[in-house]
Formats: C-alpha cells, structure tokens, sequence
C-alpha cells in the first residue's frame, strides 16, 4: 500500500487558475499539497475529516458540496477571510513583494490585498 506522500506525490496536478476542476468530487473527505509553478512546497491540507460515509452520501443526494471542493474553492478566492492558507500566503509571498504605492492603495481602498493574494 503506498503512504499518503507517495499518493500526494503522484496525484494529478491542478492549477487554481483553472478552478473549478471537474475532477475533485462535490463532496468528499481529502488531503491535498499545494506547489507554487516550480514545484516548490508550499503547503498541506486536509478537509471534510468529519464527513462520514453516510453524511457523504446525504449530502451528494441533495447536491450539496462540501469538504476537499470546499476548501480549495475557498483557497482559490484568494479570500483572507477564515482561510489559514491565503492568510500565510499573504504574509508570506505576497506583502514582502508590495511597494509603498501598493501599500498606499490597498489603504485608500483602491486596491485589494485578496485579489493580490489570488494572483
């Protein structure tokens, strides 16, 4: 059986660019690496761990979508709102990177930091 890295390092790749991607199920339970262009490691995840068969199962009849399409939807937003992974992406990448007119426009209103982050 392989380990969970070796499932990770072998999975389809998928751009946030390309959101939604038809391929991750509405409603499923998940651990998912997410790379910058270069391969390079940014960052883990996992989703829905308190989706059990049955609740998978109610919420797929009724169309719902919830868990791993969940959180990365949210990731892909670029939204800093309750999302630990654009926060730390931000942080991170992001405002080291901006220049003080930037700055000056993100606090006039004129610019937002989110759709930076989503870049």
């Amino acid at each position: 059986m392989k380990s969970i890295a070796q499932q990770l390092e072998e999975a389809p790749l998928h751009r946030f660019a390309n959101w939604p991607v038809r391929d991750i199920p509405r409603v499923t339970a998940g651990i998912y690496a997410i790379f910058d262009g270069s391969d390079r490691f940014l960052y883990v995840g996992m989703a829905g761990a308190g989706l059990n068969a049955s609740a998978i199962e109610k919420k797929r009849s009724a169309g719902n979508q919830s868990g791993l399409f969940d959180r990365l939807a949210s990731h892909a937003t670029g939204y800093r709102s309750r999302d630990r992974f654009n926060i730390y992406m931000g942080d991170l990448f992001v405002l080291p990177n901006l220049s003080s007119d930037h700055v000056a426009a993100i606090a006039n209103r004129e610019l937002s930091f989110d759709s930076l982050i989503k870049q």
